[in-house]
């Protein structure tokens, strides 16, 4: 910041010139840009200096703009004949030495001496020429491009990425509000925007830190201006004369460079500079004072290599009032028209979601009913087969919830944006009425507002704080299974050696905890499903429901019963395991269990096989835990 000494208040009744070109460059201290501010704003005197000083700015920058053009221009051209003189250069030298008079005899110890000698010339002259191609290539490399070209390079990178073939664009935005004189910042959540710019449709949903998931959506010549009004104006934060600004120009913040480029056309000044950032340029368009739209200039980041942008930034002020208006993109992707798009882009938002206006300040809550609350629907169980048949009912943080508005929400937490965007793309797919949430880990800083699982009885999670099966099965460090040695010695009688028995003794507790853990998973699901779908929610459910719900436990009941007899074949190997299953072969148990007892034998197992196979702190009673074992896995194939 620049420092004046306060000439306004010296004598002067007017700022000096260095300080009203301060002040258009936006590099007065705060103090001083808020007193020159309230100045200029009542001091026509003033306001001519300004107008004839952006005139004089705007002459240089265009002037500028010229020559870097030009020079551009002219630099393949200048490089080809650079290397055209330097080839004839090289070619005299080389003439030159050839007709050279041989050089005296020399001694034969110094012939190495001699012969660099003797070709003095053609090295210097390559030497010369690496020298000069050096210069030139990192002069070139270093050319300052004015922030119009870059701007324009960016654009046309942004129009090849996305293809004809699929105009439709899904963005993930996220927004920060700056108050630039006390240093708060303030996050609104994440926007994801779904924008078919050929169709003139947008849809916009949110997911604010204070308040449930809202959505806008908008049709016709200017409908991302519209839509940022919808989504904007309900914000006490947002000044309303940028958000004018906005809807007069159709533009929507989605970081793109066509988007940009609406955002500073009637910016009323010429003032371009390009900031240089790690890896980035930041492209900062300078606005007229006192410009209705109270912006005072907006930079719009961009990757160095790639041109791609990731970042917008307006800055505003209104008096002593500075904000930053940041918004940062997390993901975009280019999708094909579908007809379940399109019906998403067309469709009003959910009846229960109000459009925005003057006098709604806050939308309706859309809030998630428990299983007991509301009857099941065709779309809740199109969901629920979904995630089944992609296996994230297999202990992955999803879930199923029916909405107050009769919709169905999807919402959760995967491991990475891969699996993510494989979720999301599959349920994109399935029902009008299907609504995703599926986010990553890193995801949650960003103010998300997740809610509670849906089930009554049930933890969100049975594994949090438990080490993985192949942690525990590696980690013999101090440690011993219990039933090792048993093992090792069943091993080595078939004929192995010692090293190799030890890596079957290893494959064994990783695969036997791998099954246990997964006979688990299953056993989990299918009291989901029965917490999800009680007879008292499926009554209103057509026949092709309840076929898929029934389905969906028959296929669960059936991974338990195949990997309950794989870990009883296993534990064959071990001569303890065998007596006392022939022991009690002839016991019989009940033949069929409910949900809630397959649940808590499959935990019970699971723990028993941690105890008695992995190197695991906790104490075995090896010939009861193992009698047990094998008890439950017996009930278990029933």
């Amino acid at each position: 910041m620049i420092q004046f000494s306060g000439a306004m208040s010296s004598g002067s009744p007017h700022p000096t010139d260095d300080e009203l070109l301060a002040f258009l460059d936006s590099e007065l201290s705060p103090k001083d840009l808020e007193r020159v501010r309230l100045h200029v704003s009542s001091c026509t005197t003033c306001q001519t200096e300004i107008t004839a000083l952006e005139r004089v700015l705007d002459s240089v920058q265009q002037f500028r703009n010229s020559q870097v053009a030009e020079a551009e221009a002219l630099q393949t051209e200048a490089v080809e004949q650079f290397h055209v003189h330097l080839k004839q250069y090289a070619h005299q030298k080389l003439a030159q030495t050839v007709s050279l008079p041989p050089a005296r005899e020399t001694r034969p110890r110094d012939w190495r001496l001699a012969s660099l000698f003797r070709y003095r010339i053609p090295v210097v002259a390559s030497v010369v020429a690496v020298a000069l191609v050096l210069t030139t290539t990192f002069s070139l490399l270093e050319t300052t491009a004015s922030a119009d070209v870059l701007l324009t390079r960016t654009e046309e990178k942004e129009n090849l990425r996305a293809p004809a073939d699929s105009p439709v664009s899904r963005s993930v935005l996220h927004m920060e509000l700056i108050d630039l004189s006390t240093g708060k910042q303030e996050a609104s959540g994440e926007y994801i925007l779904l924008a078919d710019k050929h169709a003139q449709e947008a849809r916009l949903e949110t997911n604010s830190k204070d308040r449930s998931s809202v959505e806008w959506t908008s049709a016709g010549d200017d409908f991302l201006g519209d839509l940022a009004v919808k989504a904007f104006r309900p914000q006490h934060y947002f000044d309303q004369a940028l958000l004018h600004y906005m809807q007069q120009q159709n533009f929507f913040p989605d970081t793109s460079a066509s988007q940009f480029r609406k955002l500073i056309a009637n910016r009323g000044r010429a003032g371009t500079h390009v900031r240089k950032g790690n890896g980035s340029y930041g492209l900062d368009y300078a606005f007229a004072a006192l410009h209705p739209s109270g912006i005072r200039n907006a930079v719009l980041w961009v990757a160095k290599k790639s041109y791609d942008p990731f970042q917008l930034s307006i800055f505003t002020a209104n008096g002593s009032d500075t904000k930053e208006y940041r918004f940062t993109r997390k993901s975009r992707v280019h999708e094909v028209r579908t007809p379940e798009l399109a019906q998403l882009l067309s469709s009003p938002p959910n009846k229960t979601v109000a459009v925005l206006g003057a006098n709604t300040p806050n939308p309706p809550a859309i809030l998630p009913r428990r299983y007991g609350q509301i009857p099941a629907s065709s779309s809740e169980v199109r969901a629920t087969e979904l995630l089944h048949n992609l296996g994230a009912c297999l202990g992955e943080e999803v879930y199923v919830y029916p909405m107050s508005d009769g919709t169905t929400l999807v919402q959760g937490l995967v491991d990475n944006a891969n699996r993510r965007q494989m979720l999301i793309n599959a349920l994109a797919h399935a029902d009008v009425s299907i609504h995703s949430e599926i986010y990553t880990p890193d995801q949650l800083e960003s103010g998300i507002h997740l809610f509670q699982p849906p089930y009554g009885r049930l933890p969100p999670s049975m594994f949090k704080g438990k080490a993985n099966s192949a942690e525990q099965a590696a980690d013999f460090s101090g440690r011993q299974m219990a039933f090792h040695d048993e093992l090792l010695a069943s091993i080595q009688n078939e004929g192995k050696g010692q090293e190799e028995a030890e890596k079957s003794v290893a494959f064994f507790s990783t695969e036997l905890s791998a099954l246990a853990e997964k006979l688990l998973l299953n056993s989990w699901a299918l009291q989901r499903l029965d917490e999800q779908f009680p007879s008292s929610r499926t009554t209103q459910l057509v026949r092709a429901d309840l076929e898929v719900l029934n389905s969906l436990r028959q296929e669960h009941r059936q991974h338990i019963h195949q990997l309950a007899e794989r870990e009883t074949s296993m534990l064959s190997r071990i001569p303890l395991a065998n007596s006392l299953a022939q022991a009690t072969g002839s016991e019989k148990e009940p033949a069929t269990a409910s949900p809630r007892q397959i649940l808590a034998l499959a935990q019970e197992q699971e723990k028993l096989v941690r105890a008695l196979f992995t190197a695991s702190q906790e104490t075995a009673r090896k010939s009861e835990d193992l009698s047990r074992l094998l008890q439950i896995l017996r009930l278990l194939q029933g």
